[in-house]
């Protein structure tokens, strides 16, 4: 799906709740709330959307000088389970698209049963998307708690994972194979 921006114009301002969005598929989202907005050095905001049927997903500001470029290296990643890549985009907003997943590791780590089989497929998730990367000579750039996003359901007081990812790829860059980045080779 190629992307052009140069008729892209971003709002000036926060997009109001209950706005509709029509993505590059053709898909309509409403926007539900702000979850995250960042004023500095750029306006950026991070969205609560849904579609008409009620399922849930994440929009995202993109840079203008990013969308093509952050496209191109998110798409063609959309096969692997490990990571959380856009899945549409809405380029009259310059927005990303997500799947909706319950909670950040950071969160989650601050609940009760939290478990140690829980743990351990939250590592197994995040390094397999973590290989996926490296196998594509891509660098995160930003690995944290708060970019490793969690499924789970509650369980006889027991949180148990339905999936884990690792997200928020913005910083992410194509590294040439040889090349050492800030001391690490790839």
């Amino acid at each position: 799906m190629s992307m052009s921006t140069s008729h892209a114009t971003q709002s000036k301002g926060v997009l109001k709740v209950g706005t509709r969005l029509v993505s590059q598929t053709g898909a309509l989202y409403y926007i539900d709330r702000v979850l995250q907005r960042r004023t500095e050095p750029d306006l950026s905001c991070v969205f609560l959307a849904t579609t008409q049927d009620g399922k849930k997903h994440i929009s995202k500001n993109i840079y203008p000088t990013e969308f093509e470029y952050q496209w191109g290296l998110q798409a063609p990643l959309a096969s692997c389970p490990g990571l959380r890549v856009a899945k549409d985009t809405v380029p009259e907003h310059l927005l990303f698209t997500y799947d909706f997943l319950t909670e950040d590791l950071l969160g989650l780590a601050r609940k009760d049963g939290f478990s140690y089989t829980a743990r351990k497929r939250i590592l197994r998730d995040s390094l397999t998307g973590l290989a996926a990367l490296h196998e594509r000579g891509i660098l995160h750039g930003d690995i944290k708690p708060s970019n490793i996003f969690v499924d789970y359901d509650l369980v006889d007081g027991t949180i148990k994972i339905e999936r884990a990812q690792i997200g928020d790829l913005e910083m992410g860059s194509m590294i040439t194979p040889g090349v050492n980045v800030r001391g690490a080779r790839l």
